[in-house]
């Protein structure tokens, strides 16, 4: 039979004082209790990701992924989780804290990046019993992408003017007629008349002079080349002109008759 020292109901300081036994009075703290950090080891995952996305009781955000790590065994209070994941966007920030059921395991709640890799992950206040895993995971909607329509203006149809051959100009028919222009009056060139000479008189060979020698001026015919001339271009002058051009040609052949009846007359008395 084991020996206890037993100690009587003592009164002190006007109390009773419990009897308690030697062993309970030299017991030592149990190591397992001391608490520690324990570290995710992979199990709830596969390479990082999550194995399991059957949960519905997380609730994540369109997005997000809600992952449910558990702390088993642990110890006194205050536990808090530190996880790394890739894309590092996680809700809450670290550290993240935990909240137990009823009185045994630790549940903490995060949300990451859907389909986002866990890197590392640690929870404090564990024993040297405790296990940190992955339980489930849960997806969130998939984020809707909302573009804006961008209004693609409408052409306006516009009318050809010209349309079924409304502007082609018809050819014209027929032949065009050509109006002469009118030319001045041509004015004949008169042809000069050569008169002859008598040379050394009419008489004919027979020794009598007929005095035309002697006479230059009787011998010789008035200009009647000019006159003549002057009076076949009239016809282009005026009423005037035309006038003496004519008194110069009758001037001119009463002239020529004086000379030739002055020779009749002066070869009749010779």
């Amino acid at each position: 039979m084991s020996l206890f020292i037993v100690v009587t109901v003592l009164f002190a300081n006007g109390r009773f004082a419990p009897a308690v036994s030697v062993e309970q009075a030299n017991a030592t703290p149990n190591p397992t209790d001391t608490p520690q950090t324990i570290s995710w080891t992979g199990n709830g995952t596969n390479s990082g990701y999550c194995s399991d996305l059957t949960g519905d009781d997380l609730n994540p955000s369109a997005g997000q992924q809600g992952w449910l790590f558990i702390l088993t065994s642990p110890t006194s209070n205050n536990w808090n989780l530190t996880t790394l994941f890739n894309p590092s966007t996680q809700t809450p920030s670290n550290p993240i804290s935990g909240t137990q059921q009823g009185n045994g395991a630790i549940h903490f709640v995060v949300y990451s990046s859907i389909n986002a890799q866990l890197l590392s992950a640690t929870a404090t206040n564990g024993t040297n019993t405790s296990v940190l895993t992955v339980s489930h995971c849960e997806d969130g909607a998939s984020p809707t992408v909302t573009s804006t329509p961008t209004n693609t203006p409408t052409a306006t149809p516009t009318t050809d003017p010209c349309a079924n051959n409304a502007c082609v100009t018809g050819t014209p028919t027929g032949t065009p007629t050509t109006t002469p222009t009118p030319t001045g009056v041509p004015t004949a060139t008169p042809t000069p008349t050569s008169t002859p000479s008598n040379g050394g008189g009419t008489g004919g060979g027979d020794g009598h002079s007929d005095g035309l020698s002697s006479c230059p001026q009787c011998t010789q015919a008035p200009h009647v080349q000019g006159v003549l001339g002057a009076s076949t271009m009239a016809s282009t002058g005026t009423f005037e002109q035309n006038a003496m051009n004519l008194s110069a040609v009758l001037g001119a052949l009463f002239t020529s008759l004086s000379g030739v009846f002055y020779l009749r007359t002066k070869k009749v008395t010779a």
